[in-house]
Formats: C-alpha cells, sequence, structure tokens
C-alpha cells in the first residue's frame, strides 16, 4: 500500500505539515483526497478508482454534511448539527443519516469545566444516559480528584427494558492495587489495576487482571520492565526510579467452556539496541 503525502497543510498554530492525497494498494485501487484550500486540512472530497465520491461540507470548522455518492450514481445524505460551549469547545448535538430519525446529544452544561456526554438518543428508540461524579485517586500520599462515570443506563428500544451499571472505584491509598467494580444487569466486572509502590513504581495505571462474577471470563496480565533511560523520573516530588517503559509479558485467559490461553511476549533486547 502505498500513502502519498502530496500537498503541505497548516495548523492553527502556524506549523506546517504534509497531508495524505492519494492511497494506493497493490492491486492499483485507490482513493484520491482533496482538502478545502491549498493549504487548509479540512477535508472536501475523496474520490475512489470506480468515481464514487465521498464529499464534506465544512462550515466555520464545523462539519455540516457528508454526501456520498453510491454505485448507481445517486447522492446520500449525512447530516451533522454541530454547536458551540459558552467556552468555545465544540459539540456534536444531532446526526441525520438518511432515511431514519436523527441521533441526538446531550451534554453537561460546560460550566466548571464540565463537558461530559449525558445522553445519548438513537433512531430506533434506544437511549444511553451517564451520570458522573468526583473520586479521590492517591499517588501515594497524593490526592488526586477526577470525574469519573459513576452510573450508565442502556434501553435498546422506545418501550425496551432499561438496563443498568453501576460504577465503582478504589482509591489506591496505602494499597498495591486496587479493584474497579461495575454492578451490571446480569453479572458484574471486576478490574483490578496496579497501584503505587516504592518496589515497582513503573507499573502504576497498568491491569492486573479482569473477570466477570458469572464465571464466564477472566483475564490476568503480567508486566516486565524496560530501561529506556538513566535519567530519574519525579511525580509531585516523588522519585519513580530511573525511566521504565512497561513491556506485556504474558496474558492468560480463560473463558468458560474453553481451555485457559496463554500468550507470552518475547522481547530481542539482549546486546542490541533494538527491542519491541
Amino acid at each position: 500500500t502505498v500513502w502519498t503525502f502530496g500537498q503541505i497543510a497548516n495548523s492553527d498554530g502556524g506549523n506546517t505539515f504534509y497531508v495524505v492525497t492519494r492511497i494506493e494498494n497493490s492491486f492499483g485501487h485507490h482513493i484520491d483526497i482533496e482538502y478545502d484550500g491549498i493549504t487548509s486540512s479540512d477535508l472536501k472530497k475523496i474520490t475512489d478508482s470506480l468515481g464514487r465520491t465521498v464529499t464534506f461540507n465544512i462550515s466555520n470548522n464545523k462539519l455540516t454534511r457528508i454526501t456520498v455518492k453510491n454505485a448507481n450514481g445517486s447522492n446520500v445524505y449525512y447530516d451533522y448539527t454541530v454547536n458551540t460551549f459558552s467556552t468555545g469547545y465544540y459539540r456534536l448535538d444531532k446526526f441525520e443519516p438518511p432515511e431514519l430519525d436523527p441521533v441526538t446529544y446531550k451534554y453537561e452544561s460546560g460550566t466548571a469545566s464540565k463537558y461530559s456526554l449525558t445522553e445519548v438518543n438513537t433512531s430506533f428508540g434506544g437511549r444511553m444516559t451517564y451520570e458522573y461524579e468526583l473520586q479521590n485517586f492517591y499517588h501515594s500520599t497524593y490526592t488526586y480528584c477526577t470525574r469519573v462515570v459513576k452510573k450508565k443506563t442502556i434501553r435498546y428500544s422506545s418501550s425496551g427494558t432499561v438496563y443498568t451499571w453501576n460504577y465503582t472505584y478504589p482509591s489506591y491509598h496505602n494499597a498495591a492495587e486496587g479493584t474497579v467494580v461495575v454492578n451490571g444487569p446480569l453479572f458484574d466486572t471486576e478490574v483490578v489495576y496496579h497501584a503505587y509502590t516504592v518496589e515497582t513504581p513503573w507499573k502504576i495505571g497498568l491491569i492486573k487482571s479482569k473477570r466477570y462474577t458469572d464465571g464466564s471470563y477472566y483475564q490476568e496480565t503480567e508486566w516486565q520492565p524496560f530501561q529506556i533511560s538513566w535519567n530519574e523520573w519525579y511525580v509531585q516530588s516523588k522519585n519513580m526510579g530511573t525511566i521504565k517503559a512497561p513491556l506485556r509479558s504474558k496474558i492468560t485467559t480463560t473463558v468458560k467452556g474453553d481451555a485457559t490461553g496463554v500468550t507470552q511476549y518475547l522481547y530481542q533486547r539482549a546486546g542490541t539496541t533494538k527491542y519491541g
């Protein structure tokens, strides 16, 4: 596959970069990509080897419509309603596919840096809602407060049952690991993450295991460090040791009714500068 970067575009920060103008495979099939303006990175049109086109309409940096010309030569339209928070950030409010009811999206108010998605209403009467809360997480003795998903609901049709998932999180305070629990309508999911320890600070935030409480699934991940720099790394004045990259070394997966599977990762490191 050959990617041709045949045009230079400008970023909002004044930097220049190349954008792809053609992608061609080994059979000679290709798509050509046009941009809106000589130095713009806004997509304008994609044309394939059969003459089919996808056209993008962008107004004031907001996508308003995608037009697709199918194999019969007919145009199919996908319309987008993109509005703006009071702080200037964009948000997708509505997507209108052809011959279906629109999909609508709702968000938090945008005040106090709250922009999260709260509601999705689908073309077929389905609905997803999200609730959030503040949660304290510890890095050694230091506290970080962040917003997390507290609750999710899904209804697959306008008259369907509403299914609920509730999320709880550990603080990781004075612990080598912590478990995130998702209470679901059919079973719960438990995911264990590594926390900060003096012995293995490079493991912080990495997944250790995941399981379904109905016994249908369990997966455990093992890690090993790779030294990428002898410089020391500090987080909130806490010495994390020399800089190491985490590499997966082993994943063990057990699925109900199936044999346990083990995937091992081997890295080319000894006596060479290559790794991966």
